[in-house]
């Protein structure tokens, strides 16, 4: 497991896709950015997971991204894209 630090330039609307290789088993996946914190539910064979619309405000702030298997393992997501939305 592990984070970003990241400098939020610009206040807005942003889109969050966590990217990751596929699984043999349902997973839930968790975003975190400072204090927003949303979770989804995602079937076996998915490689990637979006959270939108994203409110987030300008300054420095950490990002974690966490899959969670059944068997309460848990682990990093390989890469997070964060995109502004018009």
């Amino acid at each position: 497991l592990g984070y970003w630090e990241v400098k939020v330039a610009a206040r807005g609307r942003y889109r969050v896709t966590l990217r990751f290789p596929p699984d043999a088993s349902s997973v839930q996946a968790e975003l975190r950015i400072g204090p927003i914190r949303r979770v989804a539910e995602f079937d076996s064979g998915t490689q990637s997971m979006t959270f939108e619309p994203v409110s987030l405000s300008p300054g420095d702030c950490r990002v974690e991204a966490i899959l969670h298997f059944p068997d309460n393992k848990s682990i990093g997501v390989h890469y997070v894209d964060m995109e502004k939305l018009p």
